[in-house]
């Protein structure tokens, strides 16, 4: 389970990539870092696979369904992304760099899932059911019984 101050950073860290997105979808000449063809799909995927990864991480504990909903989230910020993009001069909106949003939103947030399994499992109810209650202990030497 994840902690309520925990998921507000997450929050807040995904609002400030957002803000971070739209400034610079909003200049009308940027420098691709890499310098080879496909060095800026590498950056939609890493960017939205870390804005997928907040989404992710803002829920109290993680589901296929919190997976999902970060994954359709990050996405539907990239095809706003693109869209404000065809309006800015000097820039374009690209199915391509779409596909490099949602291949990177669905890697973050299955990572995010995948380690979440690891790190907190769920209980089995078949194993918590069949399982006799344990007595109670205490660690004090001198415990009233």
């Amino acid at each position: 389970m994840r902690s309520r101050v925990l998921r507000i950073i997450n929050v807040v860290c995904a609002v400030a990539l957002m803000i971070a997105l739209f400034a610079l979808s909003a200049q009308s000449q940027l420098s691709v870092p890499g310098g080879f063809d496909f060095g800026d799909k590498i950056v939609h995927a890493a960017v939205y696979g870390l804005l997928a990864q907040f989404y992710a991480l803002t829920a109290e504990r993680s589901s296929r369904r919190v997976t999902l909903y970060a994954i359709l989230g990050a996405v539907a910020y990239g095809v706003t992304d693109e869209l404000h993009q065809s309006f800015v001069p000097g820039r374009d909106a690209s199915v391509f760099d779409l596909v490099a949003d949602a291949v990177g939103a669905t890697l973050g947030a299955l990572f995010i899932a995948w380690y979440s399994a690891r790190r907190w499992p769920a209980p089995s109810s078949a194993s918590e059911a069949s399982a006799p209650a344990s007595p109670r202990t205490s660690s004090s030497p001198i415990s009233p019984r």
